[in-house]
């Protein structure tokens, strides 16, 4: 495992993640809702859809029949284990963004 990250490695999926909500909330914007309800709709819309991307990444591989092509033993093991830890990074970063949805959204009280 390599201990240094590369600066693009963490900025490209942050530009992205900015992008999406960025293009979901001037859509919003332009339905004629509050810049805060904008924003709102934008970070609710990418968590949920990055939640649900991740859920069925997680579990897409647990009824995939063996594949008998490989030629290494630990090649089916590997692809599992990188499959899961990318699906934990897209729900995590989902529900953290829902989170930061509910915070920022004007019509949600939290206490």
């Amino acid at each position: 495992m390599n201990a240094r990250v590369r600066p693009r490695a963490i900025l490209f999926p942050l530009a992205l993640i900015t992008g999406s909500v960025a293009a979901i909330a001037a859509v919003a914007l332009l339905a004629g809702s509050a810049p805060e309800r904008a924003l709102a709709i934008g970070l609710y819309a990418l968590g949920a859809f990055l939640a649900v991307i991740g859920f069925a990444l997680g579990s897409r591989n647990v009824f995939r029949a063996a594949d008998p092509s490989s030629d290494r033993v630990g090649a089916d093991a590997e692809r599992l284990w990188e499959t899961r830890e990318a699906a934990v990074v897209l729900i995590v970063i989902g529900l953290a963004l829902l989170v930061l949805g509910t915070a920022v959204d004007p019509n949600a009280r939290l206490v």
